[in-house]
């Protein structure tokens, strides 16, 4: 197998043909803030202050594959068997959206024999996008290592790629750094958000060339007791340690509405910490499982409420039926505890001494720890105001659950 003279084309989802050297989308700058760059092309606060245009970005990135076999081997590692010395043929380079952190390119790999691939290629031009992109190729790798679950892609290579001059008599100044990760692509799955149809609440569920599906909250429950079960899966008991930051407003989590149950996926995996820190002078192993589990599980809830009305909207608290759909998946995470994963012990019965535990817990009580939690939070005043609103309610609505 190999990438040598391979065929390498450009396309924006929603935009007709492709893009070359020369059409007028190639010189229009990466961030997407042209008047003429098409409206299907998902703009989330994206990088500022990169001179880079959707042209450069395209050419950083077919450089990058081209280093050193990566795409053959990528192409050889996930594309069905067979076919031997099957050489690639034509690559197809898709620019998704424009992140926060990342410029998502879809990569389609066709093979000779008529193989195909599809691969993710996020792209980091900001400095905080650089800063990201390794740790999150290690943090995903690990994640990897774990066990046999899979929530999470697999991830090929990262690295920078650095642009030449485009003023030969001027070398010494470049374009500028784009760091790259390669991963898997999730195929069928898409980013959601919650919408207004017809004047009433719905899930939207977006494919990348404008068209959306709806979901009712109710049908859509099974995608946040996913969510939740997720989470809880990659939550390590003994140290506390959890999937950190995330959020539904940034297209953390991924769904496949074509698929009997709704299958979720996390495509990216920012951080890895504790959110409390216990001091373990004289404490005995699984001291602090309960309280650091307490912690977790109300952040959770809270955190799995807020969203951003069709992503980059205004903020809004998603109510009652998320709250229990995060309850459930939540303690169905705390069953496969009872199963050593991820050089975990095996915890049996976790579920059921979490549940006697928040029984003995007053709304009051609960409603003071989720005070405590809201104020070490990054500062977001419509976040921070927004979850003090529901505080109440939503303890409440807790404390009755667990009470019954």
């Amino acid at each position: 197998m190999n990438s040598g003279g391979l065929s390498f084309l450009f396309f924006i989802p929603g935009e007709d043909g492709r893009i070359t050297p020369g059409s007028s989308l190639w010189d229009l700058p990466l961030a997407g803030n042209s008047s003429g760059f098409s409206k299907n092309v998902q703009v989330l606060d994206a990088a500022q202050g990169s001179d880079l245009t959707i042209g450069d970005y395209f050419t950083a990135a077919r450089a990058f594959l081209e280093n050193d076999h990566l795409l053959a081997s990528s192409f050889f590692a996930t594309a069905e068997k067979g076919g031997g010395d099957d050489a690639i043929q034509a690559v197809e380079l898709f620019l998704e959206k424009h992140g926060a952190f990342y410029h998502p390119l879809r990569v389609k790999v066709l093979s000779e024999t008529g193989r195909l691939a599809s691969f993710v290629l996020n792209g980091a031009v900001s400095g905080p996008g650089l800063s990201l992109i390794k740790k999150e190729y290690q943090l995903l790798a690990g994640l990897e290592n774990l066990g046999s679950i899979a929530y999470t892609p697999r991830v090929f290579a990262a690295g920078i790629q650095t642009l030449e001059s485009p003023n030969p008599e001027n070398a010494s100044v470049g374009k500028g750094d784009v760091g790259f990760l390669l991963g898997e692509w999730f195929e069928g799955y898409r980013e959601f958000h919650l919408s207004s149809r017809d004047g009433e609440e719905q899930i939207a569920v977006w494919a990348s060339n404008g068209e959306v599906d709806y979901l009712s909250l109710e049908r859509a429950s099974l995608i946040y007791e996913q969510i939740a079960h997720i989470l809880t899966v990659y939550y390590n008991v003994d140290t506390g340690e959890q999937i950190s930051p995330w959020h539904h407003a940034a297209g953390d989590f991924v769904v496949n509405p074509l698929v009997q149950g709704l299958p979720v996926r996390l495509i990216t995996v920012r951080g890895l910490s504790s959110l409390l820190e216990f001091d373990q002078d004289g404490a005995g192993p699984g001291d602090h499982v309960l309280p650091s589990l307490l912690f977790f599980f109300l952040n959770l809830t809270l955190r799995m409420q807020i969203d951003r009305m069709d992503g980059i909207g205004h903020t809004v608290f998603l109510g009652e039926q998320v709250l229990q759909a995060t309850i459930n998946g939540f303690l169905r995470g705390l069953d496969d505890k009872a199963t050593p994963w991820g050089g975990e012990e095996g915890m049996e019965g976790l579920k059921e001494i979490f549940i006697e535990f928040m029984a003995g817990f007053s709304r009051e009580q609960i409603e003071a720890v989720q005070t405590n939690l809201i104020e070490a939070w990054p500062v977001n005043a419509s976040e921070l105001s927004m979850a003090n609103a529901h505080l109440k309610s939503h303890s409440a609505c807790i404390h009755s659950f667990f009470k019954n």
